[in-house]
């Protein structure tokens, strides 16, 4: 699968992955009100015009990132409106790439709504990193996403992004990405013990990506409903 350039952990500081901190020094009480406070803002937009943008940055910074949605991915997460039009030209103009990474924005919006109770949100995203096993994704690709979140966070807090807020949210993202990277890690190393356990008895490996008793911080969408269909307000 298509891997960030080699390049690009030296312009990814921001938001970059780090190592998982322990659960009560993830974030101060001023820092956790700096991101919550930020978050109304992001929220106000909606997963679509949200997604639209942290898609586009994510392509920008890592182009190759593209060969990860051909179209028969990109069509598990069309709506199949009569107005979506197909799905199988303009990446750039994908309403199923918009929703796909809304669900990342959602996974963030968890995150935020979860850092109250540490107690079912690292399970929560362990479980979320884990099932990234099956799509195609590598830990570098973490990397990518943390500075298309820093540039699509930049572009609708404006001058509200001061690096005090841009802090308090690299030590969220930071959090959210090594917690789902040890959950890829988990699965991986899962699954190379259950082929190793097949070759040896025939049997056919169960399903390893997921933690049992680990319920979601979140019983609903982490944004409230779509408030507008694109970034620039356009249809898609």
């Amino acid at each position: 699968a298509p891997t960030a350039a080699p390049a690009a952990r030296s312009v990814l500081s921001p938001l970059a992955p780090t190592a998982a901190p322990a659960a009560h020094s993830v974030l101060s009480e001023r820092g956790r009100s700096a991101v919550e406070q930020s978050w109304e803002q992001v929220h106000l937009l909606g997963t679509y015009a949200v997604g639209e943008l942290l898609y586009r940055h994510t392509f920008q910074l890592a182009p190759e990132a593209i060969g990860l949605f051909p179209p028969e991915v990109r069509s598990k997460y069309r709506e199949w409106s009569a107005d979506e039009g197909s799905d199988d030209e303009d990446v750039w103009e994908s309403a199923a790439l918009r929703n796909l990474f809304g669900k990342v924005v959602n996974a963030v919006g968890c995150t935020v709504a979860g850092l109250q109770d540490m107690g079912k949100l690292v399970p929560m995203l362990t479980n979320l990193g884990m099932r990234h096993i099956n799509y195609g994704v590598s830990e570098d690709h973490w990397w990518v996403l943390a500075r298309a979140l820093d540039l699509t966070l930049r572009d609708i807090l404006a001058e509200s992004y001061t690096p005090e807020v841009q802090q308090a949210w690299a030590m969220v993202y930071g959090f959210m990405s090594s917690i789902m990277i040890d959950g890829l890690r988990l699965a991986t190393k899962k699954r190379g013990a259950c082929m190793l356990d097949r070759a040896a008895s025939a049997r056919p490996c169960a399903r390893v990506w997921q933690i049992s008793g680990s319920p979601s911080p979140c019983g609903s969408a982490a944004l409230g409903p779509e408030r507008g269909r694109s970034a620039g307000g356009g249809g898609g």
